[in-house]
């Protein structure tokens, strides 16, 4: 998978978890990539719009954990990760 795809799938599974928030789904997505999951996880969590804020920080703590190594991201951005899942979240909204 490349990496705007690996962007735009992460943004999709956030604005899913948006309404459905479920840690399970987070600590299984880390399975695939960890460090990205866990930036990702840590980041929403700090945010005021997205909720599920201790959730969030604890499966953020928990694969950070289990990863036992630094964090490699790749070329991720936050701001293009925040305002895609906006987009994603509001176009759920809609229908």
């Amino acid at each position: 998978m490349s990496e705007t795809e690996a962007a735009s799938d992460i943004e999709r599974f956030c604005a899913e978890q948006y309404y459905v928030f479920d840690s399970r789904a987070w600590l299984e997505r880390a399975a695939e990539d960890g460090a990205r999951v866990a930036t990702v996880a840590e980041y929403l969590s700090e945010t005021s719009w997205y909720g599920h804020e201790e959730a969030l920080a604890s499966v953020a703590a928990a694969i950070r954990a289990g990863a036992g190594g630094p964090a490699q991201v790749g070329d991720l951005s936050l701001g293009r990760l925040s305002a895609r899942t906006r987009y994603w979240v509001a176009q759920r909204k809609e229908k």
